[in-house]
């Protein structure tokens, strides 16, 4: 896939179903980066970076805590929030290798093999429309809506760090169906790091597909040339 693609197509039928690649659309979330700032300045300034990072500190502590606040879960390694526009909390969800989901199973057509158990995304929209006041605008794909994904891992030290939690091919077909115009990921960290550090991508949604920028880092450029400008 080219790095500069504009979005995240899905992949042919014909990849290995056990690959990273068929299942992500890609090897890892480096290789679809966009360097097309420009022209999605105006998504990018409007993401409430400090904000969304505290927001992401305290999901990964909920990911490590042994008793877990969702009920009927084995695991919560990986957790998604939904929120309005204006951060404004909408809806949670877990992955789980116990509970199944026939909404999840109507997204993810040819590698349905590899999607038995809910990924958090699809939990997080189930849950997101048990909630009176946003159900109708997200079922017909009204409203602006962003969902933060946060995935904890174990590195080489026995460390908890952060792993990356881009949304697979099917995940991003749901939240395309949804209308769910930007999604927050976190990216994968050194197998030596010594403290959990986050760092994030971002997805935003622009004509038929998403488009993949590394957050932190145009967060951080950003914040340098706005230091020059006022020097």
């Amino acid at each position: 896939m080219d790095p500069h693609s504009s979005s995240l197509n899905f992949l042919q039928i014909n990849e290995d179903r056990f690959s990273r690649k068929y299942l992500y659309g890609c090897h890892s979330p480096e290789q679809t980066f966009s360097s097309d700032h420009m022209n999605y300045t105006n998504e990018l300034v409007k993401i409430k970076y400090n904000r969304i990072l505290k927001i992401v500190e305290r999901m990964f502590i909920l990911c490590n805590n042994e008793i877990t606040p969702f009920k009927g879960n084995n695991t919560a390694k990986l957790l998604s929030y939904l929120f309005t526009n204006k951060l404004e909390f909408v809806a949670d969800g877990v992955n789980s290798y116990r509970k199944t989901s026939p909404l999840q199973y109507s997204f993810f057509h040819d590698f349905r093999e590899k999607a038995i158990f809910v990924h958090s995304e699809i939990q997080c929209l189930k849950n997101s429309l048990r909630n009176k006041g946003h159900r109708d605008n997200i079922l017909n794909g009204r409203g602006k809506y962003m969902m933060i994904i946060v995935r904890s891992k174990k590195n080489s030290r026995g460390v908890p760090v952060y792993g990356v939690s881009l949304p697979c091919v099917g995940c991003r077909n749901a939240l395309k169906k949804f209308n769910i115009r930007t999604v927050i990921y976190t990216l994968d960290q050194d197998e030596n790091s010594i403290q959990a550090e986050p760092r994030l991508g971002a997805l935003i949604l622009r004509g038929d597909g998403y488009v993949n920028f590394n957050l932190s880092q145009w967060y951080e450029q950003f914040q340098g040339m706005k230091e020059k400008i006022h020097a």
